[in-house]
């Protein structure tokens, strides 16, 4: 079982913490953000939690500008082969 190196002191928002930290370990950041926004109900001006959600929007961002760069790419070369190939 994983265990964080953070602890906030209320059990339930330490246990949202340690799920959404292991969320990132596999970058699955929709669901840790909502493991840490859900921390918060528990330790509303826990810093460590805020931060963690940041950072999980970023990274969220970062994903969907990949794909609106690789998405098209992919289109343009599958159309092109299709083109090429007749």
């Amino acid at each position: 079982m994983h265990t964080s190196l953070y602890e906030s002191g209320n059990i339930k928002c330490d246990d949202f913490i340690r799920h959404g930290e292991d969320f990132l370990k596999i970058e699955l950041y929709s669901n840790a953000k909502e493991c840490f926004l859900k921390a918060l109900t528990y330790c509303p001006d826990d810093l460590y939690v805020k931060e963690k959600i940041v950072f999980c929007r970023n990274s969220l961002k970062k994903d969907t500008l990949r794909i609106c760069i690789v998405v098209p790419v992919v289109v343009a070369i599958a159309t092109f082969l299709i083109l090429w190939l007749r």
